[in-house]
């Protein structure tokens, strides 16, 4: 048995909480954003790759589910929602969005994790077919909740910000739906588990990591005010930690794939940079230039047809679109994982 089985649980707790911490606080310094998020999710899924003893090609692969899992919470707008802390009227209001924004965040990241740590066992179609789900289900909730502002977290007065906390949780929840009727029972148990344990995880981190805010509120003129950074290091040290446990949790189950060597063919330098560098442009700069102008004016219009058709192209202009795409290309093309995994990253 590999070695890797025999880490004690406290290194399953801290080793993740501490990669995703630092990658919070790098998401901070160098962009916000589900592109951001990409960031610690790609340290997390190291960290946890690396316990559970996973081969370098394999682990390449986990790391693309570990970006695509935890970037896609990145879609959630928060800076008015953590504005609710600083004052006593609206603190639990805000406290209460919080929790709830880390728990989608979580469960949608885990699943996704979870997914990618047993995804040779699970035909590709499948997989696919839970991501097209899941950007279903989010169409469903934006439409249901977040656009009519049913339950609005944000601040509806002063430049009020598009949520989407309901997309993702409803798409969260069809993704792990779905699941549980097309994968085998022991298969699902693992996705489950990861979806439970990032609920709560990035129920509590956010949840609690949001409180330094309040008690910022209450100390205007110390030397250290880095209010925000405090939430994001504790959001990243707990949900890390509790993606971690569930790692540990179901590290006998995972035995098996750490004899998996998926590295794949080693292609050119020149054509691997050729590739990432496409997709980079096509991700960041070329796709929402060509399709976000054309959802904002069919978005503004008034007839049926360009509103349903603004929110059938509002799904492409999302970052599931994208996390849908990524894992497209590493299911079929394995290659690229380590470079859409970090360097795309």
């Amino acid at each position: 048995m590999n070695k890797a089985s025999n880490f004690p649980l406290h290194t399953y707790l801290l080793f993740p909480a501490i990669a995703m911490l630092l990658g919070w606080g790098l998401r901070g310094e160098i962009g916000g954003g589900p592109f951001g998020a990409m960031i610690p999710g790609a340290m997390v899924a190291l960290a946890i790759s690396m316990l559970l003893g996973f081969k370098p090609g394999f682990t390449a692969l986990i790391v693309v589910f570990g970006v695509v899992g935890v970037g896609l919470g990145g879609e959630m707008t928060y800076g008015q929602t953590l504005a609710f802390l600083l004052k006593p009227e609206t603190v639990w209001w805000g406290n209460l969005a919080t929790t709830i924004k880390g728990a989608v965040w979580g469960i949608g990241g885990g699943a996704i994790l979870g997914l990618g740590l047993i995804h040779k066992r699970v035909p590709k179609k499948t997989i696919l077919i839970a991501l097209a789900v899941l950007m279903i289900g989010m169409l469903l909730g934006f439409k249901l909740i977040n656009d009519p502002k049913l339950i609005y977290f944000s601040d509806p007065v002063n430049k009020p910000r598009s949520e989407s906390w309901a997309a993702l949780l409803f798409g969260a929840l069809a993704f792990v739906g779905y699941l549980k009727f097309k994968i085998e029972k022991e298969d699902f148990k693992i996705v489950f588990r990861f979806a439970k344990w990032g609920l709560i995880g990035g129920a509590l981190g956010f949840g609690i990591g949001g409180l330094w805010f309040v008690l910022g509120s209450y100390l205007p003129g110390v030397m250290f005010n880095s209010w925000w950074k405090m939430m994001e290091f504790t959001f990243g040290l707990i949900f890390g930690a509790s993606l971690g446990y569930a790692a540990w949790l179901s590290r006998d189950e995972l035995n098996r794939e750490k004899e998996i060597e998926d590295a794949g063919k080693t292609l050119g330098i020149g054509t691997e940079l050729l590739l990432i560098l496409g997709m980079g442009v096509g991700f960041y700069g070329l796709f929402p230039a060509l399709l976000e102008p054309v959802v904002d004016q069919l978005n503004d219009g008034d007839g049926i047809i360009s509103g349903a058709a603004g929110d059938i192209l509002r799904v492409f202009v999302n970052y599931a679109f994208y996390g849908f795409f990524m894992l497209f290309v590493i299911l079929y093309k394995k290659e690229l994982a380590w470079q859409i995994g970090i360097s795309l990253t």
